[in-house]
């Protein structure tokens, strides 16, 4: 009965599919409407807005990374600090978070190690 077993987990990175995938979209894209709407409010809406992003960030980091995301790739931590800075110097105005987790879903499911 030692057919039973299912395999050991191997060190190969899972795939990001089905629902979770589209519930990190989804929150992306969540974020980013509400920093664009938050633009038209003068002062406590940019301020907001940076928080949110550090926050946005932050979840998405630990997100990724419970799902098994590794970023040691360089296009990886480029796409991910490259969403950081351009959220914060643009203060949301720029859908950086949809464009971050797209990519980041992409580089996981195509199975390529090095990002691409």
């Amino acid at each position: 009965m030692a057919d039973d077993k299912e395999p050991a987990l191997t060190s190969k990175e899972k795939k990001i599919e089905g629902p979770i995938k589209w519930l990190m979209v989804g929150t992306a894209i969540l974020l980013d409407i509400f920093g664009w709407v938050m633009l038209f409010i003068p002062v406590l809406g940019e301020l907001a807005n940076v928080y949110m992003g550090v926050f946005g960030n932050l979840m998405f980091l630990l997100w990724f990374w419970v799902k098994g995301v590794s970023f040691k790739s360089a296009k990886r931590i480029f796409n991910y600090l490259g969403n950081f800075v351009g959220e914060e110097i643009t203060l949301g105005f720029w859908p950086g978070f949809t464009i971050m987790v797209m990519a980041t879903i992409a580089m996981q499911n195509s199975g390529n190690k090095s990002g691409v």
